[in-house]
């Protein structure tokens, strides 16, 4: 029976899981880049997982069917118990312990959330700074964010949230003034929340970043350039483009 399946699975041209270079991965509890639907995971970086695994079946990516806290998906990398993350931000120290590949898979714009009722209006950093301790600007822990917050300088910042929606709740409880995040995670955020009457995006970008894939520096050089075709493919063909508009609404 076993050898029957096998011989009709290859007839139909469906590659057999024996051969396929299995990619282990995690999810980040960051939506809509990964979000639980029932049972399912789901999100932007579900859906190129699986537009890769269509244009290449040799790749089959596992594990991110619960998430993980950030911090443990890069050790996991690093330590190579994880071999692939999709959404990653670029920096010189990332750079030299992760393979990052091009193209990026999308661009964000890291913006500025508040409680609706803040009349409060700021265009820059600086603006945000001469609030003292009313600015205080909350963000998720252990993202890129915290770093690039620091580097800035001079702001009030709590880097304890656990994710989004936590910092939102936190936001509402009037436990900080803002909430620093990427413009398509936010207005996720606050439509799965049900809270667009009560929280309001402030309409200036901070910082622009783009997110990438990347591979742990034990995936061998074949399967790096399996994947990194696959993904020039779907740049090339429209495809990461049309999935990124499911979430941004630009059609």
């Amino acid at each position: 029976m076993r050898s029957i399946i096998f011989i009709t699975a290859a007839l139909l041209g469906i590659p057999a899981c024996a051969n396929a270079i299995e990619l282990r991965t995690a999810a980040q509890d960051s939506s809509p880049k990964y979000y639980q639907s029932g049972n399912e995971m789901k999100g932007l970086a579900v859906d190129i997982m699986q537009a890769i695994e269509r244009v290449q079946p040799e790749i089959k990516f596992t594990g991110y069917n619960s998430f993980a806290p950030f911090p443990r998906i890069e050790a996991g990398l690093k330590g190579g118990e994880l071999d692939a993350f999709l959404g990653m931000i670029k920096n010189p120290d990332r750079e030299k312990q992760y393979t990052f590949l091009d193209p990026a898979l999308y661009s964000t714009h890291n913006v500025m959330a508040v409680r609706a009722d803040d009349t409060v209006e700021v265009k820059s950093f600086d603006d945000i700074r001469k609030l003292g301790g009313e600015g205080v600007i909350l963000v998720s822990h252990a993202t890129a964010q915290v770093r690039f917050l620091e580097d800035v300088g001079g702001l009030q910042v709590d880097p304890n949230g656990k994710s989004t929606a936590n910092n939102i709740e936190k936001l509402l409880a009037r436990r900080g003034r803002f909430v620093y995040q990427t413009d398509i995670a936010l207005s996720q955020t606050i439509k799965e929340a049900k809270r667009q009457d009560q929280v309001r995006i402030l309409p200036v970008s901070f910082h622009d970043e783009a997110q990438y894939m990347v591979l742990s520096k034990n995936i061998p050089e074949s399967t790096v350039a399996l994947v990194k075709g696959a993904l020039d493919k779907l740049k090339l063909n429209g495809e990461l483009d049309k999935i990124l508009s499911q979430y941004t609404g630009n059609k």
